[in-house]
């Protein structure tokens, strides 16, 4: 494999190679100290530039008429490519321009959007610009084929820094998994590998650097769960209205703020509610800023009690959202002033989400067989050294290795947690999670899990007074789900083929095994 590599980006007039035509074309020839060589030309296309395109790229159609045709850009192209990897984000769709165009490409191809979901976890979108921040670089500004290709090698170099940064086990088995999965990366991890020294054989390397067993059988601390203060009283609503004052913390913290009346209105409503331990029904309409209106009475008394509130929503977006951009401006902002208290939240979801210590290292051991189970085994490779939830949310998955998760996830009935080894030190993602919700003064859950400690009796959250339920609208059909149970005409037909079935002149199904069976003992008794 080559030291060097080329950014390839273009831009054309449109998204299918069998239709669009190439009207921009840049590549970047780099190593890992740097950018060696660039190249960027417009393209004179057959047919006009559309508006659209224009406006997307900032390419001025009439730049396009001067600019030389493809047959005179090709043989610079073949040039920067010959023998080196190609780069880019979601690459097929250049490769598939460019050989449209005439100019195949049998070169090895690294796509930065599939080795920034397997290296990157968390991150609210996989875009180019999105995965250089993530990275620490700055996007090139504007759309053009030079400015991505630019950004695309920086990004590039970047990401095989993450891969540098793993012990020699964990790249082996990452080398492995992703060639497996049919991933052109897996040579990047296998290089890798081969620059580094074995070291000590029951070395377990730092956190950063791989998931190994040994490494989640140290105990962790366990966090103390949340005491009552004492506290009498409400939360003073003129505190809750100053908050949301045009020059409150709410204002500093909250990007494009502005006063809503009505905000305000609810949440004036939820501190008198809290307050006197009464009932309050809000409906409140699309943009009145809702979240908020409850979180922050919420949080305030939540602190002043030193006692837990629920919010329950209706999916696990919507508690990744509370959890990812609500919270964090308003622990901004009630961090802002000098009497501010800082708060504890946590989010509780159900079990599958978790995934399950002993069934993954039960799997790593097991032979990969199947490309998405492998692309799974790596991305989990990838993340497990880093992860402190172990909520699959934080991996971009394919519905293939969505599918695949089943194999690791949490699981009613699969282990006893008194008898988990993980669970007794605390590594145990599940667990850890409930832990972190009795220390909470804010748990953010679901109305399916919500429900579910219903029927656990109350076994799942901690103890609490006061519950949030947004979009409160869908609970009834939650309870349907939860508490109701459905059978199809399907079903019946397969419990009854169980249960008695007829194979010409044999009977089968359970009550033919069992009269087998009583017959048999009948006859051993005699």
């Amino acid at each position: 494999m080559t030291d060097q590599f080329v950014a390839l980006d273009i831009e054309a007039t449109a998204m299918d190679p069998a239709r669009g035509e190439i009207v921009e074309v840049a590549l970047v020839v780099f190593d890992e100290q740097g950018e060696r060589e660039r190249f960027s030309s417009l393209v004179r296309p057959r047919a006009r530039l559309s508006l659209d395109i224009a406006t997307l790229t900032g390419i001025d159609p009439a730049e396009l008429g001067a600019a030389p045709a493809w047959p005179e850009v090709a043989p610079t192209v073949r040039r920067l490519v010959a023998g080196r990897g190609i780069v880019g984000q979601s690459v097929a769709y250049d490769l598939g321009m460019v050989e449209a165009a005439g100019v195949l490409l049998p070169n090895r191809v690294y796509d930065t959007y599939q080795l920034a979901t397997l290296l990157l976890h968390d991150l609210p979108a996989y875009t180019l610009g999105g995965i250089a921040v993530a990275l620490g670089e700055t996007p090139e500004p504007g759309h053009r084929a030079l400015a991505d290709a630019l950004t695309t090698s920086r990004v590039f170099r970047r990401l095989l820094e993450r891969i540098d940064a793993f012990d020699p086990a964990t790249l082996e088995l990452l080398a492995a998994t992703t060639r497996t999965g049919g991933m052109a990366e897996a040579d990047l991890f296998a290089r890798a590998a081969a620059r580094r020294p074995t070291g000590p054989l029951f070395a377990v390397g730092d956190g950063a650097s791989g998931p190994h067993e040994m490494a989640f059988l140290t105990p962790r601390e366990r966090p103390e769960s949340l005491r009552l203060t004492g506290a009498k009283g409400g939360i003073e609503p003129t505190r809750v209205a100053a908050a949301f004052a045009p020059d409150g913390p709410l204002s500093r913290t909250v990007d494009g703020y502005e006063r809503r009346p009505q905000q305000e209105q609810m949440s004036l409503a939820v501190t008198r509610t809290l307050g006197r331990d009464e009932r309050l029904l809000v409906e409140a309409g699309t943009g009145t800023g809702k979240s908020l209106a409850y979180l922050l009475p919420a949080a305030l008394h939540a602190i002043a009690k030193g006692e837990t509130v629920v919010v329950s929503t209706n999916t696990l977006a919507l508690q990744d959202q509370l959890y990812r951009k609500d919270l964090p401006d308003l622990r901004d902002a009630l961090g802002g002033g000098e009497a501010a208290s800082p708060f504890a939240a946590a989010v509780v979801k159900g079990r599958s989400n978790y995934l399950c210590l002993r069934q993954w290292f039960a799997w790593l051991r097991q032979p990969l067989l199947d490309p998405a189970e492998a692309r799974l085994k790596a991305k989990i490779l990838a993340w497990l050294g880093q992860t402190e939830t172990g909520d699959r949310a934080e991996l971009r998955l394919a519905p293939d290795e969505e599918f695949a998760w089943r194999h690791v996830a949490e699981e009613e009935g699969r282990c006893v947690a008194s008898r988990c080894v993980f669970q007794q030190r605390n590594q145990c993602f599940l667990y850890r999670a409930r832990r972190r919700a009795e220390a909470a003064h804010l748990v953010i859950v679901n109305h399916a899990l919500l429900l579910s400690d219903v029927m656990a009796g109350s076994r799942i959250l901690p103890e609490y007074e006061h519950l949030v339920v947004d979009e409160a609208h869908h609970l009834e059909d939650q309870a349907t789900n939860q508490f109701g149970y459905a059978v199809a005409e399907r079903d019946l037909e397969e419990f009854a083929g169980s249960v008695l079935r007829r194979d010409g002149a044999v009977l089968g199904g359970s009550l033919a095994t069992i009269a087998a069976f009583l017959g048999r003992a009948a006859g051993d008794d005699a």
